[in-house]
Parts: structure tokens; sequence; C-alpha cells
């Protein structure tokens, strides 16, 4: 089974160290803006894959995009990707390669 979940971390100095903390949650099921750096995390085969978001707001919406591509690769709607090539080779019928950007 492929692994779908992907949490969201805000990583802040509490008690004069920086430390990585669940982020709290208003009543509006929203998360509350406070000081320090929002990441979320997911797992890819076994290493853990980290990404840094701007704000609090955009740590939600990232994390629902990233469950929506890794259920999609689950099911094999999207083929999977490295994380950092951002060219693809592609053999064309003359033999030879030609060389694109990945969509």
């Amino acid at each position: 089974m492929a692994n779908r979940q992907v949490t969201i971390w805000r990583y802040a100095k509490t008690d004069g160290a920086w430390k990585y903390h669940k982020p709290t949650y208003g009543r509006n099921n929203k998360i509350k803006p406070e000081g320090g750096a929002y990441y979320i995390r997911w797992r890819n085969g076994s290493k853990m894959e980290w990404q840094r978001c701007h704000s609090a707001a955009n740590a939600e919406q990232v994390c629902r995009r990233c469950q929506s591509m890794l259920t999609a690769q689950a099911y094999g709607i999207v083929r999977q990707r490295t994380r950092y090539t951002r060219r693809y080779n592609t053999r064309i019928a003359g033999g030879g390669y030609a060389v694109g950007v990945a969509r």
C-alpha cells in the first residue's frame, strides 16, 4: 500500500531550543498563524520528505495538494516523479534523443 498521509508541522523556538511541533487549530479548524516556519511531511518509500511552506494557510493548501498527488500516484493516474529532476529524455524515431521539459 502506498503512503498517502501528509502532515503539517511548525518549527519554532520553545524553551530556548528549536523544535518541531504539531500546529494549533482554531475553532474554525484552520491553523492559528503563530511564529515559526511551517513544513509539510510525507513518506516517499522509506524516505521522509519535508517541504517548507510560506505560511499557515499555504501549508494547508500544499498539504491537500500533496495528498491528492500521492493518492493519484497510488492509483496509477499520475506517474511518479523524482523530486529534483526537471528534464527528461524521450526516444525519437530517428534513433536519437529529444530533450524536453518535464510537465
